[in-house]
């Protein structure tokens, strides 16, 4: 329990900002979201897989972007894919090959 307070109080910042943030930018530290944040990062910095998982609103893809465009777009480009009930394979295959 320690070290995910360590964690928490060495990683968070200030929730304030001198300029307007849209509410769809706005990235409130909390504990869920400063640990979530944190795995990704360790995982991606030591070359390993990650997936993240869970249920619709859980802020998944908000952790995902204020970790690559804000904290590793210097080493990770971000490449969003969007999938339907007709994405196959195969459009997939092709459109990962074509970045």
């Amino acid at each position: 329990v320690s070290q995910i307070v360590d964690i928490v109080t060495s990683t968070t910042t200030s929730a304030e900002t001198s300029q307007p943030v849209p509410f769809h930018e706005m990235v409130i530290p909390a504990v869920d979201t400063v640990l979530s944040i944190y795995l990704m990062n360790l995982l991606l910095t030591h070359d390993k897989h990650a997936l993240c998982i869970g249920p619709t609103g859980t802020g998944k893809t908000v952790n995902i972007n204020t970790l690559l465009l804000k904290g590793m777009k210097e080493v990770h480009q971000a490449v969003y894919v969007t999938f339907s009930a007709r994405t196959s394979v195969n459009q997939t295959q092709d459109f990962l090959d074509s970045k």
